[in-house]
Formats: C-alpha cells, structure tokens, sequence
C-alpha cells in the first residue's frame, strides 16, 4: 500500500504518478443488496486524463474516474461482477464545472438493482439493471484503478463506507457536515427576486471546512454555498450592509482557530461569495457575541463588534468591516458575565 497524506488536514494526498491506497483486504461484496461509499476529492490538475477516484479489485466491479476521455467530469462503471462493466461503462454524471483546488463530495448509494451517484449531494447520474449480480469480496483502491495505472492527482478526504443505501437527507446532512452551526441570519431579497433569502453557516470539523448555505426563505431553492476559511471554527455569524455596492448583503462570520486560539471575522459578499475583507480580533479575550453597528468611524462603512471576555474584563472591540482598522475598545462591568451583544439605533440623537 503507497500512501502520501501530507495535504492539510490530514486529507490522503496524490500525486498522479505512483500514490494511491487500498484495502488490502477483500472485504466490500459488491453484490451486497445496498451499499453506501462517500469521500471528498479535490483535484490538482484538471486537464489531466484518466483520475481514478474509486476502483475495485478485481478491477471490473465499481470505478469512478475524473476526466477519463477528457470529457472534464465524473464517469461511472459498474459491473455484475465479470470483466465487461455490464451495468454501465463511461456512464457520465451531468456536472462539469468542476475547480481546481475545491473540495467536492462524491457518494455512490447502491440500493437492490439501482445506483445513484451524488455530487455535493446533488444527484448526478443513476443507472437501474435486470442482470444478476454476483456476490464478490472486493479490494477498495483510491486514487488508482486496481492494475495501477490512471493515477489521481489531487486529495481524498473521509472516506466512508455503510453497509445500507443512505436517503437524500443522509446525503445532505453528509454534504453539511453540521457540527458547528449558526444561528439563521437573514440576507435580504439579494438576487431580486421578490423573495428574501436566508443563510446558515455550519462547519465540517473532519474536513475543516466552513460553509454559509444561502437558501431563498420563500421556496427553500438553494441561491448559493459559500466556503469561509476553514481553519477558524465559526462562532457567530451576522449580516452587513452592502460593502462592494453590488446591492447585495454581506456575511460576516466569527471564529476561532483551534491551533492558537487566534480569533478572526471574515466578510463575504453574499451573493457572489467575493471575500471582502478578513481581520484578527484580540485573542487575549474569548469571543462571544458578533454585532454589526452603524458607521460611526465616519469612512462610510458599517462597523464590526466582538464581544469579548476574560478573567478581568468585559468589552466590546469595534473595527471597520472592510479595512479592519480599529476603532475603539469600550468597556463594561466586569463583575457579569457577558451574554449577548446588542446594537441599539441612536437614542439621544447626537448620531451614534
């Protein structure tokens, strides 16, 4: 077994030329009556042919492969268990627009005589057969085909395996990876569509992959998923005013890395997903509470708020939301512990 798993978080990294693992063991019945296989991959180069993401030996049972006529997808193979791949050979799944660098989700759900394939939890292909499938211990390869050859270049990532086909929900919450996850933050009527949308950001912590789901309030269709900086696991999130004047929100998200514990709020656009600006927050306090106050720094932008405690005090740092320059630090009593941090219009007229 070649391994090289030196990708950030721990992820199987391959190099396209000689890297891939396997099972060793012939455990995976590819008769099973249902089955569910899931991983992550991210690809390094995507004019490479030939990416085995996926393959059993002996070689003619499953396979999935990355552009392997050049066609800049997923194709599938399934086989009764002879050496034809009789239940589909080069079955191509509909998404094409894959990215360099970008994880993507892959599950292969096997349910009696029905497969369905999934990328980021949206189905992209599915096959039916009549032909007999023959009960078969298999070896699990990744990141080659099982005679080594048509090697992966690029990451595989949680790689599970269950012994029963999963539902669409499964998949989805699979997909979410919901662990860490916000309170619903509302965006506004961002794609003009008359209809307002709403955002959750959740946090994957085997992947270390944060994301806001922005989804329209009305009918629940999904608008857009953004991927926020990994390695800080989400806090708080809240809304800003339109920072880039493309009429759209912003989203701001708080968190903390579990490295340093250093602290940090990222803003994203919310409809193009654009980082607008990243900035630390004292990492001396803990931080509790994320709010958006009006510009008062008089640069005409919308101010940042943490909340923040530690041992001695309770104070509120405030930042400019595109540039990060600071503001000012504005103290509370620090004989109560600090719950929430609220941003109230200006009572006494003297504009702030």
């Amino acid at each position: 077994m070649r391994t090289v798993r030196t990708d950030l978080n721990s992820a199987y990294r391959f190099n396209g030329v000689d890297s891939y693992i396997n099972t060793q063991t012939a455990f995976f019945d590819i008769g099973s009556t249902a089955y569910t296989i899931s991983a992550w991959f991210k690809l390094d180069d995507l004019s490479k042919q030939f990416n085995a993401i996926l393959n059993t030996k002996p070689h003619n049972g499953i396979a999935i492969n990355y552009n392997h006529s050049g066609d800049g997808g997923l194709s599938y193979w399934l086989d009764t268990g002879g050496d034809s791949w009789n239940i589909a050979a080069h079955l191509m799944g509909s998404k094409t627009d894959f990215a360099q660098n970008t994880w993507y989700q892959v599950v292969i759900v096997k349910n009696n005589k029905s497969w369905n394939f999934y990328v980021n939890a949206v189905l992209d292909a599915s096959v039916n057969t009549s032909l007999n499938i023959v009960s078969q211990n298999t070896q699990l390869f990744f990141g080659s085909a099982s005679f080594l050859g048509e090697y992966f270049a690029g990451s595989v990532d949680d790689i599970r395996i269950y012994n029963r086909a999963l539902s669409e929900s499964e998949i989805q919450q699979l997909y979410n990876g919901i662990v860490n996850a916000t309170p619903i933050i509302s965006l506004g009527d961002i794609n003009k569509d008359n209809s307002p949308e709403i955002a959750v950001v959740t946090y994957n912590p085997t992947l270390k992959k944060s994301t806001a789901t922005v989804k329209n309030a009305q009918t629940g269709a999904l608008v857009r998923r953004i991927p926020f900086d990994g390695q800080f696991v989400p806090n708080k999130a809240n809304v800003l005013p339109d920072l880039n004047n493309n009429g759209a929100s912003e989203i701001a998200v708080l968190g903390v890395r579990s490295s340093d514990q250093a602290v940090q709020v990222e803003v994203r656009d919310s409809l193009s997903g654009v980082k607008l600006s990243a900035m630390p927050f004292d990492p001396a306090f803990k931080p509790l509470d994320l709010g958006v106050v009006r510009d008062i720094s008089g640069k005409g932008t919308a101010g940042l708020a943490v909340l923040q405690q530690n041992a001695t005090q309770l104070r509120v740092q405030l930042k400019n939301a595109l540039t990060g320059a600071q503001i000012r630090n504005i103290s509370f009593n620090a004989n109560y512990n600090g719950i929430d941090l609220l941003v109230i219009s200006d009572l006494n007229a003297n504009q702030s």
